[in-house]
């Protein structure tokens, strides 16, 4: 790896929940506190899990607080007192933030995470697409680069952002633990346990997933567990009453470290409505769990139908079913799928692999914001 010194980077955003977001500014800090060099700082707006787990790897979290100008004032101190060089921001209201705050010398990156998800209704329909495309707009002025996950979400976004800097960097995760870890407690035993990892909201798309458990080409004696927190849960839990799940179906909440559940796993249930690159199919591939997604988004820039995972239709269910079913009454199949698929990300989404390319952007963005400052 190179050593090559870096800018002093502030990663600036929400906080309000913890996801893939929030993932990869944990990734990206310990591939640079890796590297040595300046220290990177984090500016949150919530003192929540992603400030704690910022705090217990040593980075020095400057909380913004909700209040607009309040929080810009904030923003500005931590840039100025640590000498900050670039601010990497990870949500709209990071990006107006950084916009505001930042030293005139100091670049402004941006990763666009996921793609804009129109809610029903005309009225919220009008408001929501009014919102994203001040956001993009917002992107386009005030940004000096930005970058996305997948090729997907990029190519949706090309005519916004085009003016700009652009790169795409996939998601990356840590080389697997060496030894198994142990099974967890409550991870329940039968010949198909299944895991669905994420928020329990509507882009999730986890109402598809248990559609397709009690779809009758699943097989009965197969199991889900849910890890996640979110809004929907006891909708989702209702859903699987009606549903007939009864104790096939266990909500055990969100949990810090899901490694140990998915090296245990039969296979992830990834049934998307929408998804940038997931983390949740990437940490699944690299532990050897086989992956059953929804073809959306950038999930088949990384699960190959077939080599490295098995695609279904989005909220196709008894398609979901289908796949099931195939995994349920092959494990030469699962097996196969697993030692592929863990093949595939140490090879091509590694965390090093990312925090290199990031580190790259970081320098363009610099060189680009030196040439708009020239006289």
């Amino acid at each position: 790896m190179s050593t090559a010194p870096h800018p002093r980077i502030a990663f600036v955003t929400s906080g309000a929940v913890f996801g893939g977001l929030e993932r990869q500014i944990l990734h990206l800090v310990a591939f640079l506190g890796a590297r040595g060099g300046p220290a990177p700082i984090a500016c949150v707006q919530h003192d929540h899990t992603l400030a704690a787990r910022l705090r217990a790897a040593g980075v020095a979290v400057t909380l913004l607080g909700g209040a607009r100008a309040r929080a810009a004032r904030r923003l500005a101190a931590a840039l100025v007192d640590a000498r900050v060089a670039l601010v990497h921001a990870h949500d709209r209201p990071s990006t107006l933030l950084g916009a505001l705050a930042r030293p005139p010398a100091a670049a402004l990156v941006r990763t666009v995470h996921n793609r804009f998800e129109p809610p029903a209704g005309r009225l919220a329909h009008a408001r929501a697409a009014a919102s994203f495309a001040a956001e993009q707009l917002l992107i386009r002025r005030c940004c000096d680069a930005v970058c996305y996950p997948s090729h997907d979400l990029a190519g949706r976004l090309h005519t916004w952002h085009a003016p700009l800097l652009r790169r795409v960097i996939p998601n990356g995760v840590p080389a697997r633990l060496a030894t198994q870890p142990a099974r967890p407690a409550d991870l329940p035993r039968g010949e198909l346990v299944l895991g669905a990892v994420g928020r329990l909201s509507r882009e999730k798309g986890l109402d598809v997933g248990l559609r397709g458990l009690a779809d009758p080409n699943t097989p009965r004696d197969a199991r889900l567990v849910v890890l996640g927190r979110g809004g929907l849960r006891a909708a989702l839990e209702a859903q699987a009453l009606a549903l007939g799940l009864g104790d096939r179906v266990r909500f055990l909440g969100y949990r810090e470290d899901v490694g140990p559940y998915l090296a245990h796993l039969d296979a992830l249930v990834l049934p998307s409505r929408h998804e940038g690159l997931p983390f949740a199919a990437l940490e699944a591939m690299a532990a050897g769990c086989p992956v059953v997604a929804a073809r959306v988004g950038g999930v088949p820039e990384l699960v190959s139908d077939g080599r490295t995972g098995l695609l279904f239709p989005g909220e196709d269910a008894p398609a979901l079913a289908l796949r099931l079913a195939r995994l349920a009454g092959s494990p030469e199949l699962r097996a196969r799928l697993a030692a592929a698929a863990r093949e595939h990300v140490a090879r091509h989404f590694t965390r090093d692999a990312m925090g290199a390319a990031h580190l790259a952007l970081y320098r363009d963005a610099l060189a680009a914001r030196r040439r708009v400052r020239l006289p």
